[in-house]
């Protein structure tokens, strides 16, 4: 297509990043998983259990963050720093570090901790993650200056004023936000995000992605030899689709696991743009997996079908319960 060059230059240049598996961690990883899963359904004490377990089949650095935010600070917080210590430093574990010492009472430790993560957000995702951690360790002022950075370097961007325009609502000046998101409607009247938060000015939390049904029709309209492999479809339209919210790993690992107990019909609907309610339910299923409660709302509330995606969301809460009490049977 039109763009075939620029979407080359993206995946040149873009930093991908990929961590070898450690050995003899397949166990740990599984109880971590699951403990998430446990997390998700509020079994809090489950889901410590399971990550205590994790922790002792093998110290893994998601393992480590999962505890951190389990636990209490005072014990959490070691847990925490054990897992920035493992592997490449990245912006996660500076965050999590940050709420705790925050939520300790000690905000120039928060603050800190955010000061390191700064200079890590280099990519627009990691910036999403910055103000919202910056929001829970109480230093807006930090994001408002990494979006302001940004914006010097990619004048007038979407995305960015979008994130300036969060900021600014959450630190309470109103009017600057209603400034900027002016801005964004005069650089495109039909920007999907910005009238959304012109009809809801009382939203302060990211739009709802309205790429979903876009993205099933880019798909369906392929050739058929191109459209082969429906979960490796959906894979990708999800991973897409909850960039920034969503850690790819995370929907990886369970989108194979519900997508073995939908029906061909369900299957076949993923990739259907008038259809969206499937995907709609996957996506709401890995927001509220990755604590983006308010985000899987917002997509609820914009995606055709409600009422279907609610319940498929409730079957596929289900079937993650039978699987996490089958595993705890064998114990």
């Amino acid at each position: 297509g039109p763009y075939a060059e620029q979407a080359q230059d993206v995946l040149e240049t873009y930093p991908w990043t990929w961590e070898k598996p450690l050995p003899g961690r397949a166990r740990a990883e599984v109880y971590c998983r699951r403990a998430r899963r446990a997390l998700l359904w509020g079994r809090r004490e489950e889901a410590l259990l399971l990550a205590r377990k994790s922790w002792r089949r093998g110290k893994t650095r998601d393992c480590a963050y999962l505890l951190g935010t389990l636990l209490p600070p005072v014990q959490g917080i070691p847990y925490l720093k054990a897992g920035l210590r493992m592997g490449p430093d990245r912006p996660a574990g500076h965050f999590f570090l940050a709420g705790a010492y925050f939520q300790q009472g000690k905000p120039r430790r928060a603050r800190a901790e955010m000061e390191r993560a700064y200079p890590l957000c280099d990519i627009l995702g990691a910036v999403q993650h910055f103000l919202d951690a910056a929001e829970r360790a109480g230093c807006l002022d930090m994001a408002l200056r990494l979006v302001d950075e940004k914006l010097q370097r990619i004048p007038l961007s979407a995305d960015c004023l979008r994130l300036k325009y969060l900021c600014l609502r959450r630190m309470g000046r109103d009017e600057q936000a209603r400034r900027i998101l002016e801005t964004l409607l005069e650089i495109d009247p039909d920007d999907a995000a910005a009238l959304w938060y012109r009809r809801h000015p009382e939203k302060a939390t990211a739009a709802p992605d309205v790429i979903l049904p876009a993205l099933g029709g880019m798909v369906y309209a392929l050739p058929g030899r191109l459209r082969a492999g429906p979960l490796n479809r959906a894979l990708h339209q999800l991973t897409m689709m909850l960039a920034g919210w969503v850690d790819m790993p995370l929907i990886y690992q369970a989108v194979p696991f519900l997508w073995k107990h939908l029906t061909p019909a369900q299957k076949r609907s993923c990739d259907e743009r008038r259809r969206p309610a499937v995907l709609g339910a996957l996506a709401v299923y890995l927001l509220l997996a990755a604590d983006q409660a308010q985000h899987a709302a917002s997509l609820i509330f914009a995606t055709p079908g409600r009422k279907r995606i609610l319940r498929l969301v409730k079957r596929m809460i289900l079937w993650s319960e039978e699987e996490t009490s089958d595993a705890l049977h064998q114990f």
